[in-house]
């Protein structure tokens, strides 16, 4: 399958080299230092579930040298959406499938506005990554994506995305209520993200602390509300499910959030606690904890403030 990774971050990389591994034609599209170290390096993969593995992968930071593929995996940041899904239109004939892998629960929402929603699968990642340096990723667990049609049910384009992706060895999940998925996903995803960038601990030390996994709880029961108020009915394990397998992760786990906290980067905050502070408002879902979260990293939304200096 001819297919273009926009975006060569954890997500973007992890996905776009076991395609290419498999061998798919894949191309990235990325910038800057990414783009160079791809272009150079490839890919390494550092996974305790595949091992070590170097992928010489093609990159290029213009779209039209690509031309139309067979699939697009759109993964990059929420607040790059927008811009993102004008860059792949070149890539985009009749028959293109754009899988969007993002945080963000309007994320195709935005997407279908730009491109067109008869191109779109609705998606969902359980894979954890890390970017230790540009194209090199640290696996951390999970392989597992979930995906489908955004009106529900099955289709033969899903048929043969599922084909492709477990040909490369990703642990793929067709879903006939993709939707129900990316609201679980997103219930459980911006709590943790949130709290552990509040905190500023990885997942072992923010368990140890039973008010810090309390707090971690009412984030995770008020996102849910919001859900109910949208029409989303969730199991009624989902909000101890999740704590439970956290319990079980490796300790040194940071959500992407932090990650990008501590290196000074842009926040995915309006995709994440923003998002259950805003639909919860419109609905009338009162959410204090996630409204805490939220006021509380929001001077560092754009990155790592400069510090007035002392006369």
């Amino acid at each position: 399958m001819k297919i273009a990774v926009m975006g060569a971050g954890g997500q973007g990389c992890f996905f776009g080299a076991c395609l290419a591994k498999a061998g798919n034609d894949v191309t990235f599209i990325a910038r800057g230092t990414a783009l160079e170290a791809l272009g150079r390096n490839g890919v390494f993969l550092k996974s305790k579930d595949l091992g070590n593995i170097a992928i010489p992968v093609k990159a290029t930071d213009t779209p039209y040298e690509v031309g139309p593929v067979e699939l697009v995996l759109l993964c990059v940041k929420y607040y790059d959406l927008d811009a993102a899904s004008e860059q792949i239109k070149p890539m985009i004939d009749d028959d293109t499938l754009v899988l969007p892998i993002l945080n963000g629960v309007d994320v195709a929402e935005k997407v279908g506005k730009i491109i067109g929603e008869e191109h779109l699968l609705g998606g969902v990642s359980w894979v954890s990554t890390t970017v230790e340096a540009p194209g090199v990723v640290s696996h951390g667990g999970l392989l597992r994506l979930i995906f489908g049609e955004l009106g529900g049910g099955l289709s033969k384009r899903v048929e043969r995305l599922d084909t492709v992706l477990r040909g490369a060895g990703i642990e793929s999940e067709k879903s006939e209520d993709i939707l129900k998925a990316i609201w679980e996903k997103f219930c459980f995803n911006a709590p943790f993200n949130g709290a552990m960038a509040l905190v500023k601990l990885p997942i072992g030390l923010l368990r140890e602390s039973p008010e810090a996994w309390a707090m971690v709880r009412k984030a995770l029961v008020e996102a849910d509300e919001v859900a109910k108020a949208y029409g989303v009915r969730l199991p009624p394990e989902h909000i101890d499910t999740p704590l439970k397998t956290s319990m079980s992760a490796v300790p040194w786990v940071k959500s992407s959030m932090l990650q990008d906290l501590e290196a000074g980067r842009r926040l995915e905050l309006e995709a994440l606690t923003g998002s259950v502070v805003r639909l919860g408002r419109l609905r009338g879902v009162s959410t204090p904890v996630n409204e805490t979260i939220y006021a509380a990293l929001k001077p560092y939304e754009l990155g790592r403030p400069s510090l007035p200096k002392m006369p």
